[in-house]
């Protein structure tokens, strides 16, 4: 399982850090009159000022991106350590390696961008803000795939359910049921998405408006292209993990690793499709004749959008072109930062107090004249001694299938709240592969407990049965 663990963040981290080295790679280059966002007459390209500035922000971007590169691997190993301690390290890395791209780009383009205005870099033909193409945006409507193909898959996706009817009574229904509602997450996403490229205006490249046609109507078919691949994608992942289901009836490792492969196969696709919109789209652009450059750099000072004038919510990024920014101007924009923020930062401080208990686990166990206490990393269970009624003294733990839905599930332990196929809602206190085992039922509880201390379980079986 560990190994397994490793070779899919491994592949993971290479992927992102990848990717994040290619999606910004063509920000050092002078492309649709711009360096890192910020327009820049053709003739200031190499002067020493605007030549310095890339120097640093190349080898600032580079030099991070590299640390991170050999970071990504190294966090890989604390798996085989302590999956706890992994997983933390693991999030603060991803946060900074995320928020640190972030900084560098910002911070170089708000560099240029005042270098720009210190030096009075414009070009008055370039000054108006906005330039629109009446023509294309009369074939705005025109695309040549259809979004209504997604609401076939997702229709699929929902009927793939129906032969888990029956095991609604099984441990593990529960996360058939996350794994099918995580698949068509993504398939309303892809949908969504989809609708509105369709729809979006198009937009002013060139003076001439069969150019702008044929690039607002090739980057229509790329993307849209790339949402419908996604999800087909993602229903083939759903649909070879509900066959694995049924062929082996159970939820195996097997199916689990098998969904989430696939299901990086299809964020690979979707890359590689944008990644050829762009490169598609800049080679009709660089052999166009007469290109429309529109200076709209104070929108963009803080890298960042910010057009009052602007009555669209979601607009392609400047310092991303395979990615979409907010316009911070709308009210929308806002409420939606600042909801995903407070909900990813609330996540990423819950988690981290969950966490921590399991990076040492001990199960406690105390007994009373009238109870047993057991707990173990915040979860605890109070079993009152008269109100026993089975206690079992086990050489291992049931194969019974357990499902965690609420506790810690490592291959050392398994602590919290569980389910069985047999002995239905438990709480577990158990440590892997340590003997014996304690079963205690009552009327409203089963509790699973062992320990590592020599004979303590077999002593508590004893203090309760003489009561």
């Amino acid at each position: 399982m560990k190994i397994a663990m490793f070779m899919l963040f491994f592949v993971c981290n290479m992927f992102t850090v990848l990717i994040m080295r290619f999606a910004y790679e063509s920000n050092y280059r002078y492309n649709n009159g711009m360096l890192i966002g910020v327009h820049i007459p053709g003739d200031h390209v190499n002067d020493d000022d605007v030549t310095r500035l890339m120097t640093r922000f190349k080898k600032s971007m580079k030099y991070f991106q590299n640390i991170n590169a050999v970071l990504s691997i190294a966090i890989c190993f604390l798996n085989f350590v302590n999956i706890i301690i992994f997983v933390i390290m693991y999030t603060i890395w991803i946060l900074v390696f995320v928020f640190g791209i972030m900084y560098i780009q910002l911070s170089a383009h708000r560099k240029m961008y005042l270098l720009k205005i210190q030096n009075g870099w414009f070009v008055e033909s370039q000054k108006q803000k906005v330039f629109i193409d009446t023509r294309a945006c009369a074939n705005a409507d025109a695309t040549p795939v259809s979004f209504r193909y997604h609401i076939i898959i997702i229709a699929a996706e929902l009927l793939a359910l129906i032969p888990f009817y029956s095991w609604t009574d099984r441990a593990y229904f529960s996360m058939i049921i996350v794994f099918a509602i995580c698949t068509v997450i993504v398939s309303v996403f892809g949908f969504v998405f989809h609708i509105y490229m369709n729809r979006r205006q198009n937009q002013a490249y060139s003076l001439n408006s069969d150019i702008n046609n044929i690039v607002n109507l090739t980057m229509k078919k790329y993307i849209a292209s790339a949402m419908l691949v996604m999800s087909l994608l993602n229903f083939v992942a759903w649909i070879t993990f509900v066959l694995m289901c049924i062929i082996q009836d159970t939820v195996g490792d097997l199916s689990f690793w098998m969904y989430i492969i696939l299901q990086l196969l299809s964020g690979c696709t979707l890359t590689v499709i944008l990644i050829l919109a762009r490169n598609r789209k800049n080679e009709m652009l660089k052999a166009d004749t007469q290109p429309v450059f529109v200076d709209d750099d104070d929108y963009w000072k803080t890298g960042f959008y910010y057009n009052p004038n602007d009555p669209h919510l979601f607009v392609p990024d400047r310092l991303c072109s395979t990615n979409y920014s907010l316009n911070y101007a709308r009210t929308g924009a806002k409420i939606f930062t600042g909801s995903i923020t407070a909900v990813i930062l609330g996540l990423l401080i819950w988690t981290t107090i969950v966490l921590i208990p399991y990076i040492h686990v001990t199960i406690d166990i105390r007994t009373t004249e009238s109870t047993v206490n057991v707990s173990s990393c915040g979860y605890t269970s109070r079993i009152n001694i008269d109100n026993i009624t089975e206690i079992t003294l086990m050489d291992s733990l049931p194969d019974d299938h357990f499902f965690r839905y609420n506790g810690g599930a490592t291959e050392s332990y398994l602590v919290g709240k569980f389910k069985g196929n047999t002995y239905g809602k438990c709480s577990l206190y158990i440590f892997k592969d340590v003997s014996p085992v304690l079963m205690i039922k009552t009327a409203d509880q089963t509790v699973f407990i062992n320990s590592k201390k020599d004979g303590e379980i077999v002593n508590l079986y004893n203090t309760i049965k003489d009561k």
